[in-house]
């Protein structure tokens, strides 16, 4: 599993997989504005930048998008910004379907130059368990490297761990992850039977 650096003139592609509040607790800053604002970022950074968004819609599959333009006010260069937020998954939990995170791997495929920012509040559980499900499903043979001779569940997630520990934190998480890794697997074989 490897990943090379985001191209120049890439846009930057952000998931969030978490509520902005828990039970009571802050999980993470709403950091993006609304459409039609602009939130300015200055103090400690070396580029003053501009964030607008441009246009926010909630997708059928139940996350929200929006398109926004990040714009460095030093030199006036602008950058595509695409923000996805899905606020449906409990810390150290599971989602409720499979559905809605492919049809957020689906989304992030559409800028495959670009190398995606996932996060949730801590950056390991949700986060991992996001992005071994979208390279689950963007990977599109498991016969080459060492995921055949090993589970590939395992695999991937031993790779993430290698980088950052603790990516994918609960058996529930490892449940989800094995029963997508199942849909995967007979999505592939109804392919190659007909």
């Amino acid at each position: 599993m490897a990943y090379t650096a985001t191209p120049a003139g890439a846009p930057v592609v952000i998931v969030m997989v978490t509520p902005l509040s828990e039970k009571g607790v802050e999980k993470c800053h709403k950091y993006w504005p609304d459409v039609g604002e602009k939130m300015s970022f200055s103090d400690g950074f070396k580029f003053p930048l501009t964030v607008e968004c441009m246009a926010s819609e909630y997708d059928k599959h139940g996350y929200y998008y929006s398109e926004m333009v990040l714009t460095n006010k030093t030199s006036a260069e602008a950058k595509t910004v695409h923000h996805i937020y899905y606020d449906r998954w409990e810390d150290f939990g599971r989602p409720n379907a499979v559905e809605p995170l492919r049809a957020i791997s689906r989304r992030v495929a559409r800028w495959s130059e670009a190398l995606p920012i996932v996060h949730c509040s801590a950056g390991v559980g949700r986060t991992g368990t996001f992005i071994t499900l979208d390279y689950l499903w963007r990977c599109k043979d498991f016969s080459d490297g060492e995921a055949v001779e090993k589970d590939t569940i395992e695999w991937i997630v031993g790779t993430l761990r290698a980088q950052r520990m603790m990516m994918v934190q609960s058996s529930a998480q490892y449940l989800f992850l094995y029963q997508a890794a199942r849909m995967v697997y007979r999505e592939r074989q109804q392919i190659e039977s007909s």
